[in-house]
């Protein structure tokens, strides 16, 4: 279903039935197959799907291997190429980028051990910025918030999840990269968003990272 009553009310229903069965591993396993046999391929790929998708990677990461990083970095490069994927005619023109921000939105929900994505997740992003020529409907959404945030790539929000949910890496990795003028204009721009906060607190607290990376450089 669709409706988001219902949506809410079974994912309601699924957190309270893991609760009392913490380890119901046969009938996971029965009901996730389909679901992960239509993640292997990246023309079912739908934001319905991906949004369903989460809300399971938000009760059950734990059940995923961090693996399941390498599947969704593979699906995100073919976003690199909007020509061959506007010949799949798989999505609405113009939408595919909302797709590709689905998927991305995934990788916040993997389990810890995906902060190692972090470089390849950063780097990806560039690429599918550097192809992205059309803002399809509903991106203005999916932008930053916050003084000098604003941006038509739907995929900034997602990658800010990432950097907040693993704000140590990210902060060492983006300080290390201060003399790329991409990565640098990038990070000012994770860092300025309303919704940044883990990412500034990390940075905060960590002063003698900054002036190493800037004055003492």
């Amino acid at each position: 279903s669709r409706d988001k009553d219902v949506v809410e009310f079974a994912k309601h229903g699924l957190k309270q039935a893991i609760a009392q069965h913490p380890k119901p591993k046969e009938p996971l396993q029965t009901n996730l197959r389909p679901v992960l046999q239509t993640l292997a391929e990246y023309t079912k790929l739908t934001i319905p799907y991906l949004q369903g998708f989460s809300r399971v990677l938000e009760l059950l990461s734990h059940w995923f291997n961090v693996q399941l990083g390498e599947k969704l970095l593979e699906h995100l490069a073919r976003w690199t190429e909007p020509d061959k994927l506007a010949l799949a005619k798989r999505w609405a023109p113009g939408t595919e980028s909302l797709v590709g921000a689905a998927i991305l939105d995934l990788f916040h929900l993997l389990p810890p051990a995906a902060s190692k994505f972090l470089v390849q997740i950063v780097l990806m992003v560039l690429r599918l910025e550097a192809v992205l020529t059309v803002a399809g409907p509903g991106v203005a959404h999916l932008g930053l918030r916050g003084p000098g945030a604003a941006s038509t790539s739907p995929y900034r929000e997602p990658l800010l999840k990432f950097c907040n949910k693993h704000a140590p890496t990210a902060a060492v990795y983006f300080l290390s990269q201060l003399r790329d003028p991409q990565l640098r204009k990038l990070f000012l721009i994770l860092l300025r968003a309303d919704n940044a906060r883990d990412l500034r607190l990390e940075l905060s607290s960590h002063p003698e990272r900054l002036l190493d990376a800037t004055f003492r450089s």
